[in-house]
Order: C-alpha cells, then sequence, then structure tokens
C-alpha cells in the first residue's frame, strides 16, 4: 500500500464527522429544513393534479324568475404551492408553510327556471384560487430500518381570492355565482384540500426522508460513517431540531464493525445559530481507527515509487554514508524500503488551538529498514520502534471545500536488536541518526500532502440538486469538535 493510500485512510479516520450520545449529533436550524420542504413541492402538486370534486347543486331567485342550478364535473386541474418554509412551535412540534397556495378549477354548469316555459341553458366556466396558503402540522418518529418517518396529523387551508370566468351563459348568471356558489366553492376546495394535502404531503415527506443515507463514504479511504437514527429527530426549541445518530465509523468492504471501549460523551444540543452544526465526538474517530488496524490496513511498505521527488534519496543507503556509516558499509549503494506495521490502534485527540482547530491521530509502531541487495535479496537491515502523528484541520477560511493534512511529528524510539543485522553499531547513535532523518524528511512528506487536494463531499444529492456547507466555522471543546455552517444549494 502507498503513502498516498495509507495517508487517505488515516484521514478518512481522523475527518470521521460524528458526537454526542450516542455518538452524532447533528442541530439544525428550521431554515435549513426548508431545503427539505422545497422537496415537497412537486410529488404533492402532481398528486393534485385532476381531483374530481363533487356536484354542487342550488336553487336562487333571478331576475327570469326562480332558478335551479347545477355545478358539475368539478375537477381541480393544477395546484400550485410556493414560498414553503419549515417551522418548530414553541411546543416542540414542527409545520411546513406554504405562504402560496394558487388552483385552477374547471367545471360545467346548467340552469333550468322552475316554472313555465322552463328556460335552460349550459355551459362552463374556469374558477382561479389566489393568495391563498396551506399549513401542515408535522410529527417525526423513527423506523425500523434507521431512517427518520414522518406523519401529518393536521391540516388547514386558507382560500383567498376567487376569480369566475363564465363561457356562455345570460349576464345575470355571473352574480348567481358570486352570490349562490362561491362560499360552496370556497368550502368545496378547502376540504377538499384539507382532505389530499396530508396524504400527499406524508408520503413525500416519508420518500424524501428515505433519500438520506444510513452510511456516509468518507472520500476514497475505504471507511463509512454510520449515519442510522438511533431516536427520532427531537424539536429541541422554536429555533432548532436534532438529530442523533449511530457515528460508528467502519470498513465498508467487512462486516464486523468493532466498537472502542467506552461510549461517547455527551455533547451540547446546540451552540450557534447557523444553519448546520455536527458534533464530533473522539470516541467516533476511534471506532475507524480500530477498524482500521484489526483489519490489518495499518501495514505499509513505502518504496522509491511510493515516494515525492523530494524524498528519493531515502531510497538509497548512499544518504546515510555519514548519518549511519555502519548502514552504509553493510549494504553499499543498496536500494532500501521502510516497512511501518502499526502494533496497536492509533488514538485520536482534538485540539481546540490554534485556530483552526485540528484532530491528531498518534501511532505507535514498528518500523523496519529493509535493504535489497543486488541479487534483490530483502534483508531486515535494522528495526526500531515509531510513532508517527499525523493530523487533520479544516482549512476553511481559504477552501471551504478541502481539508488541510500535515505528518505533524516522529519519534523514534529504541532498537529492536534481534532484528537488526547491520553488524556492530551503537544502538543509541542508530536511533538519534535514524530520528534525524525522519525529522528531515517531514518537510518533504508534508509538502506532498498540501499539495493533494482532501475534497469534502456534499451533504445530500439529489437529482441535479446539491446540498453543501456555506461559511462553516470550526471549534473544538473538551473532548469534541464540531463544525457549525450554513447550508447551500447547487445545481449540478
Amino acid at each position: 500500500m502507498g503513502l498516498a493510500t495509507r495517508v487517505t485512510l488515516l484521514v478518512g479516520a481522523v475527518c470521521a464527522l460524528s458526537a454526542g450520545q450516542p455518538a452524532v449529533r447533528v442541530a439544525l436550524s428550521a431554515g435549513a429544513f426548508d431545503y427539505f420542504a422545497a422537496m415537497l413541492v412537486p410529488p404533492i402538486e402532481k398528486d393534485l393534479t385532476n381531483v374530481s370534486l363533487d356536484t354542487i347543486s342550488g336553487t336562487a331567485n333571478m331576475t327570469i324568475g326562480e332558478v335551479n342550478c347545477t355545478l358539475s364535473n368539478v375537477v381541480i386541474q393544477a395546484v400550485a404551492l410556493d414560498g414553503p418554509v419549515l417551522v418548530f412551535t414553541p411546543q416542540h412540534e414542527a409545520a411546513v408553510i406554504f405562504q402560496g397556495l394558487a388552483a385552477n378549477v374547471s367545471l360545467a354548469w346548467s340552469y333550468e327556471t322552475c316554472v313555465w316555459p322552463h328556460i335552460s341553458d349550459s355551459g362552463t366556466a374556469q374558477i382561479g384560487i389566489s393568495n391563498s396558503g396551506a399549513k401542515l402540522g408535522i410529527t417525526l418518529g423513527l423506523g425500523r430500518d434507521g431512517h427518520a418517518t414522518a406523519k401529518v396529523p393536521s391540516c388547514s387551508v386558507l382560500i383567498g381570492d376567487l376569480t369566475i370566468t363564465l363561457h356562455g351563459g345570460a349576464s345575470w348568471l355571473y352574480q348567481l355565482f358570486v352570490d349562490l356558489f362561491t362560499p360552496q366553492l370556497i368550502q368545496l376546495v378547502d376540504s377538499t384540500l384539507q382532505k389530499r394535502l396530508p396524504g400527499s404531503a406524508e408520503a413525500a415527506l416519508n420518500m424524501a426522508l428515505r433519500m438520506l443515507p444510513l452510511s456516509v463514504p468518507l472520500g476514497n479511504s475505504g471507511l463509512a460513517l454510520n449515519t442510522t437514527l438511533l431516536s427520532a429527530p427531537l424539536v429541541v426549541s422554536p429555533e432548532v431540531a436534532t438529530i442523533d445518530l449511530a457515528g460508528n465509523v467502519f470498513l465498508t468492504h467487512t462486516s464486523g464493525r468493532l466498537q472502542p471501549p467506552g461510549k461517547p460523551s455527551a455533547l451540547p444540543e446546540t451552540l450557534y445559530a447557523q444553519m448546520l452544526q455536527a458534533f464530533v465526538s473522539s470516541w467516533s474517530v476511534d471506532s475507524g481507527m480500530l477498524q482500521l488496524w484489526a483489519a490489518g490496513v495499518l501495514r505499509t511498505i513505502l518504496t522509491r515509487a511510493d515516494a515525492p521527488t523530494t524524498t528519493q534519496a531515502l531510497f538509497n543507503t548512499s544518504f546515510y554514508k555519514y548519518i549511519l556509516p555502519q548502514l552504509y558499509v553493510h549494504f553499499p549503494n543498496d536500494e532500501l524500503e521502510y516497512e511501518l506495521n502499526c502494533t496497536a490502534p492509533p488514538t485520536s485527540q482534538l485540539r481546540p488551538y490554534p485556530s483552526p482547530p485540528y484532530a491528531v491521530s498518534t501511532q505507535n509502531a514498528t518500523l523496519r529498514v529493509w535493504a535489497i541487495t543486488g541479487d534483490q535479496q530483502r534483508t531486515c537491515a535494522f528495526a526500531l520502534r515509531f510513532e508517527l502523528r499525523f493530523s487533520a484541520s479544516a482549512a476553511f477560511l481559504y477552501d471551504p471545500t478541502r481539508l488541510c493534512v500535515q505528518a505533524e511529528e516522529a519519534w523514534v524510539g529504541d532498537v529492536l536488536v534481534d532484528e537488526t543485522h547491520v553488524g556492530s553499531f551503537d544502538a543509541e547513535a542508530l536511533a538519534r541518526g535514524f530520528d534525524a532523518v525522519v525529522r528531515l524528511a517531514l518537510p518533504q512528506v508534508n509538502a506532498a500532502l498540501s499539495a493533494r487536494p482532501w475534497p469534502v463531499p456534499p451533504l445530500l444529492t439529489w437529482g441535479h440538486e446539491r446540498l453543501v456547507l456555506a461559511r462553516p466555522v470550526v471549534a473544538a471543546g473538551p473532548d469534541y469538535s464540531y463544525i457549525a455552517a450554513d447550508v447551500a444549494l447547487e445545481s449540478t
């Protein structure tokens, strides 16, 4: 496995977003949910197309006498919803408000006078409804598969203005519509929408909620974050709802999901008034590290082919001619390979300072330096204990879609004498010499890492639209960090 792949795996674990108790808590403002509310509009409008209504009939005294009139084939041809917003109530409930509602209704009319000579006529009409609105009460729950579910137990509709266009009929017929049928038409459309809207919205809501993934891949690291809900979304205030997720990190190509000891510490419900806050727990990061270690992924052999151009010299013993003369004498001008093998799961630590805050992964490992002789024989030149620390921070001040990754520091420990074959040497001097080499190489490694993009994936993608972070702020607490951000809608 090459250096780039290995660092990608480490960064994937360090940067796993999760939080709270259980392990992930995402706090969303009502404004962040407006994007989901907008997703409801097309399926609801489609469901409310060509809806047949009841026939209306009535009797009125007109200039030509008493008239029986009937409105039949009453059909809501189309409904247009606009300005959907989601609000949280002080009673810890949610509602979607459609600030604009318009509809087109077609119908056939007919009348006949009650007395001789029984004058009759018929025609059609179009009714335009505007300046209207609707409000849907929403209750959120938890499905068996780990997705959120939604019910719409209440609905209110406010019908505003009606515009009547008659096709055919005498001039007095318009007044008949206004006096006799306008209240009935309003009541009929209102009651129909109140019956149909909850079912349409509930189906659309649950379809949107099922689109949310139960796991999110962490780049190309082979790791994924478990985003299964552990409880129903909770409205904690008139401004914020929280979502608690499983939050452990796992390897996508294995079925086993090891968990680190202990459990995540409790995290705040919300800190800022931005649209989205994702809290990051050390426990969740450690779950990813444990997965990598248990799967044997954290064993790496670095060859010349894996190395940045600026570090190519490190892969020949001639580089060590004066730093480690014993190595050069024993293996003159031979190629080298470096084997790094973690001896325990890497540990992580979240650091609030300096700004921006960052996560640190520390590895205790065994480093073996292999010499490749002219006949292609591999011999362990020497082996020693080694500690390497990587850090990852979100460099959002410059680019909100990239992470900054650095090999922060390395320490060389004691030499494993029984695996070392360079002849007579001073073990302490060997450790000191190689420690100097490692420190010399770190800036070159970091230069290569800085040139590599670490893209942050969108929060959600559907069709040609996706939600992305906007104006993020990164901060940290005693044993967690979090990202507070607005969200923006982009077209792909």
